[in-house]
């Protein structure tokens, strides 16, 4: 309990801080979300605030369960100290009020944005009640289970999923691009090596205007090793057209498939799922 508490803390102390940053998800090695929190400005720190909240959320239940409140304070204490060594060791500081400010304008303008796309979508006749998050969901689930349903092995729970989706822009004529809609699910959950990087499951989904998936492109980490795989429609079926997998620890690729779609869809199944027993 003990050191579970303290790593909630610590992890919640820099979310606070640095969270805009990734910095949080680094220490969790979180890598793959922690490196998209750090191009994205904690996800246009909508990430960052419900990082903040889920945190805080479990290190008070822990607290709760604590057995007595010298622990607490011990552990707090610990937590504050490596806060302030890593912020100190990387040259940074905590944000003023006026950078807190500042990236609460980016999330609004941010949150702006995806409204008016939507808009500009539906004033073009896309049927914009077509697509939502719960959509973005299901359907990574079935790509998931339709081509590597062995994806089960990874160290993940569907009840952490994050899903969401955005419109696209409209083209530079103002006409509706082919893809209208993207949408991302994502998963992080625990190491299947020791000290290794957690496993990990993210899908990117492109949407035509009839709201069905044109395209998807998966990553799955597991056992030091980024598995990626591409669907696409060929001869009005999804099929898988790419299989590449990198190894973590040297940095290697290999590309299993490539250009070269296999005509049966247990085919691509088999390479995926040796991949992910291997």
């Amino acid at each position: 309990m003990g050191e579970e508490l303290r790593r909630t803390k610590t992890e919640l102390v820099l979310c606070i801080f640095l969270g805009w940053l990734g910095v949080h998800r680094f220490y969790a090695k979180k890598y793959g979300t922690a490196i998209i929190y750090l191009l994205t400005v904690g996800l246009f720190c909508i990430g960052w605030i419900r990082d903040i909240i889920v945190l805080a959320k479990r290190y008070f239940s822990l607290k709760k369960q604590s057995d007595t409140a010298e622990v607490v304070v011990s552990e707090e204490a610990i937590a504050q100290a490596i806060s302030k060594e890593m912020l100190a060791g990387m040259g940074m500081r905590e944000p003023t009020e006026e950078e807190l400010a500042a990236a609460r304008e980016r999330e609004r303008l941010a949150e702006e944005g995806k409204v008016e796309r939507k808009r500009r979508m539906a004033d073009q006749g896309v049927d914009v009640s077509l697509f939502t998050d719960d959509m973005v969901r299901k359907d990574a689930l079935t790509i998931l289970n339709s081509f590597s349903p062995s994806w089960g092995v990874l160290r993940v729970s569907v009840d952490d999923a994050e899903y969401s989706g955005d419109f696209q822009n409209l083209t530079k004529t103002g006409k509706v691009p082919k893809n209208v809609f993207n949408g991302r699910y994502g998963i992080d959950g625990a190491p299947s090596v020791p000290n290794g990087v957690h496993d990990m499951v993210s899908v990117s989904l492109r949407y035509l205007q009839d709201g069905s998936v044109n395209m998807a492109d998966v990553h799955l980490w597991h056992n030091a090793l980024n598995l990626t795989y591409t669907v696409r429609i060929i001869d009005g079926e999804y099929r898988v057209t790419s299989i590449t997998t990198t190894d973590l620890a040297t940095g290697i690729n290999d590309t299993r498939y490539l250009d070269n779609a296999p005509t049966e869809r247990q085919t691509a199944m088999m390479i995926i799922n040796n991949i992910l027993m291997g």
